[in-house]
């Protein structure tokens, strides 16, 4: 098939088709298993691929309301689904060009035909060991290699050497022959970070270090970090050369990669690389592997990376977990997924697993039908969307990678700035606050113009720019909160003689956290909780800095510890604060000297939440554009539509979320095999009778209706309260859109 043939459409695919499907074809070739046959002469198993049907697949997708397909033309076990002249061609296609088949199905059903290319490639350590990395020790057979952090660290094909230009030859093959509008590439990346033998990559080390690679066990810290960043430049560089010959070969084709960057250790990708190289920013989220808690964040990640066109997610149908990949997902939890991407102008990409015989799971199929038909008629509101954040929360790869210690523990280390990073990300998602991610590389001045409110949960390791922008934001009337060690060391992982924001927190570094410091009483009547039953002294495990206020901060909170008498259980109150207030210009600092993220996320106490949350409603203030009286479970979304007089909220009910599960893949009793921490799906959220929206009401700008899309004519009454006008949802289930109307 040549490219240049069936319907074309332009690159706006990406904003005119936001509900995709993409099959893993991840199907095995009889010589990778033998014994297969046996199968097939012994229980009658099917052959494999013995019932693909291209124009089948299509037409069910069609019913499924699916507008764009993504499908591989090679997998991750080296099998090629079209007439590759360079590379192994699945045996099992009978001569038949699957890929082609599946183009030309597509274009009869009015879809979006998209290649996936997958980058690993377990053929090529047995047919070209000379092309890959070699791992001197360790047993490969217990990693799961559809895991970003556990597959990078496998032995795998190395982009440095022949194996790179293999994989740009394949991408010349399918970009001349087969009208593809999207290049996607999986795993893109160098594997085995630890340690590795490899000449390719060998050579490139020693040219930029003058000496060989013997592993990161014995390097020191400063070694360590400049041994990560050249990592990453690797990846980079060969991203954009792939990049480069895609844009050469096809105008009309958009490229992407698989973003696994978001790992609390060093991983495949770093956010600032990947929004430079990627037309538009698209990851998978096994969402039942990472938790609920891990959707909500990770979600806006993707937003705000991709800088061109709206991101793109990848919602697995199937649960994922405990090596399961044909259950489908419960429907609930799958439409809390679904809206929670929309509603932040995020494409979805539902997945289904190619069964072995070439056909699919018509259980997950129907599971997308479901989400997808739903979600159709809402489309109109989710045109051309700005949306609304208050709130930023920052995400630094510096503080996760390079903070002293990352180097002695890559897989299992969790740097502080992970830890209380998400229980700020839950604190957020419970106090129903519109709010987003920012990575460090855009802590600019331009971009936090966007925020009334930024949050630096023990952001450890930040620059001068950084702490710059961060400064001159808060001067000009910003209100900051931060906590731990935000800003101690620099971005190498140097530790500096103080905060480098010290000025800014009015708080003066002494000595790092100690379990004698062990919990922050609260001292401000406005942000203690206020019921007698309620302590407003917030436990601290494993303690907090030591610091000193400067003479012109206000001690919100003093630290208590337990002085360690032998059986003597008493708190006494030290002389370091552990909660202090600072004005800086127009702006407000609030510092706390312990990580009261971390310890939300841990324990989850509810007299944290009741100080945070005050302390969230003090810094927004009247500036909200919208606010939500709902239990925790309500997650809110709010944005505009260029050109159009209204508001549109979304909220998002999944009580599976209520415990934010981080759901952290665990190695079970039996090599090889996975469990996870228990995260509880639901079929059907229990619904809520009574959820109250706050719209603020700006100055010669009031309200006029509020209405229930997609249904226009389901006005809901409308109560005013000063410049707010209230709304009640009477019945809420999985999700609600509203629309304000707004006089013009």
């Amino acid at each position: 098939m040549n490219a240049a043939s069936g319907k074309t459409r332009s690159l706006g695919w990406v904003q005119e088709c936001p509900r995709r499907l993409m099959v893993g074809f991840h199907v095995p070739d009889y010589d990778q298993v033998p014994e297969y046959r046996d199968c097939e002469r012994d229980y009658g198993a099917p052959g494999i691929l013995s019932a693909f049907d291209a124009k089948h697949f299509a037409r069910e997708l069609r019913k499924a309301y699916v507008q764009a397909f993504w499908f591989y033309s090679k997998c991750h076990r080296g099998n090629a689904y079209y007439p590759s002249k360079v590379g192994h061609v699945h045996s099992a296609m009978g001569g038949r060009d699957f890929f082609g088949e599946l183009c030309e199905a597509c274009l009869s059903e009015d879809i979006v035909p998209l290649c996936v290319y997958e980058f690993s490639d377990l053929r090529m350590p047995k047919d070209h060991p000379d092309w890959c990395h070699r791992i001197p020790s360790g047993n490969a057979s217990d990693t799961d290699t559809t895991d970003a952090i556990e597959g990078s660290r496998i032995g795998g094909p190395c982009l440095n050497g022949p194996y790179g230009e293999f994989v740009l030859e394949q991408t010349r093959e399918v970009l001349k022959e087969y009208p593809v509008k999207g290049y996607y590439i999986d795993f893109l990346g160098l594997f085995g970070m630890e340690n590795w033998i490899c000449p390719c990559c060998g050579d490139a080390y020693r040219k930029s270090f003058g000496q060989d690679f013997t592993g990161t066990a014995n390097m020191s810290h400063d070694e360590f970090v400049r041994y990560i960043r050249w990592w990453y430049g690797q990846n980079d560089q060969y991203a954009k050369r792939v990049r480069r010959l895609v844009e050469d070969l096809r105008s009309d084709v958009l490229f992407t990669h698989n973003f696994h960057g978001y790992a609390d250790c060093p991983n495949m990708q770093r956010m600032d690389f990947a929004s430079a190289n990627c037309d538009f920013v698209t990851g998978d989220l096994f969402h039942l592997r990472a938790g609920m808690l891990q959707m909500s964040w990770k979600i806006r990640g993707y937003a705000t990376l991709s800088r061109r066109l709206p991101a793109d997610v990848l919602l697995d149908g199937m649960t994922c977990v405990n090596g399961d990949f044909s259950t489908a997902k419960a429907l609930a939890t799958y439409k809390a997924e679904l809206w929670t991407a929309r509603s932040l102008n995020v494409g979805t990409t539902a997945s289904v697993v190619m069964d072995i015989d070439g056909g699919f799971n018509q259980h997950i199929i129907e599971l997308v039908k479901q989400i997808y038909a739903a979600q159709e008629p809402y489309e109109p509101w989710l045109r051309n969307m700005q949306a609304l954040a208050h709130v930023g929360i920052v995400r630094s790869h510096d503080s996760l990678e390079f903070r002293p210690g990352a180097e002695t523990d890559l897989a299992g280390r969790i740097a502080p700035h992970a830890q209380d990073f998400a229980g700020w990300c839950q604190v957020l998602v419970a106090t129903h606050q519109l709010w987003d991610l920012v990575p460090s590389h855009l802590l600019t001045p331009e971009h936090l113009r966007r925020f009334d409110v930024l949050i630096l949960p023990s952001v450890s390791c930040m620059s001068h720019a950084e702490c710059a922008a961060v400064r001159a934001w808060l001067t000009a009337g910003g209100t900051l909160i931060a906590s731990g060690e935000t800003s101690l060391y620099d971005p190498d992982g140097n530790l500096q003689d103080d905060f480098q924001l010290a000025d800014v927190f009015g708080a003066l570094f002494v000595e790092d956290v100690s379990p004698e410091r062990s919990y922050a009483k609260i001292e401000d009547a406005a942000l203690a909780p206020e019921h007698a039953w309620v302590d407003g002294t917030l436990a601290m495990d494993g303690g907090q800095l030591a610091v000193t206020a400067s003479d012109s901060a206000e001690v919100l909170g003093t630290i208590h510890g337990n002085p360690g008498i032998r059986m003597v259980n008493v708190l006494v109150r030290r002389r370091e604060p552990a909660l202090l207030r600072h004005r800086v210009g127009a702006g407000t600092c609030t510092y706390f000297a312990g990580a009261v993220g971390r310890q939300y996320r841990r324990c989850g106490q509810a007299n944290i939440l009741t100080v945070l949350s005050r302390l969230l409603d003090q810094a927004m203030g009247a500036k909200a554009a919208v606010a939500l009286d709902a239990p925790t479970s309500v997650e809110l979304f709010a944005h505009t539509q260029k050109g159009q007089p209204h508001m549109v909220v979304n909220l998002v009910n999944i009580f599976a979320g209520l415990s934010r599960s981080d759901g952290r893949v665990i190695l079970g009793p039996t090599p090889g095999v996975m469990s996870v921490v228990r995260h509880d799906e639901y079929q059907e959220s229990p619904r809520l009778s009574q959820v109250v929206v706050r719209f603020r009401e700006d100055p010669g700008r009031s309200i006029q209706r509020v209405y229930l899309a997609p249904s226009q004519g389901t006005e809901l009454p409308l109560e005013r309260e000063g410049n707010e006008v209230l709304v009640t949802v009477r019945d809420l289930g999985e999700h609600a859109m509203l629309v304000a109307e707004y006089e013009n």
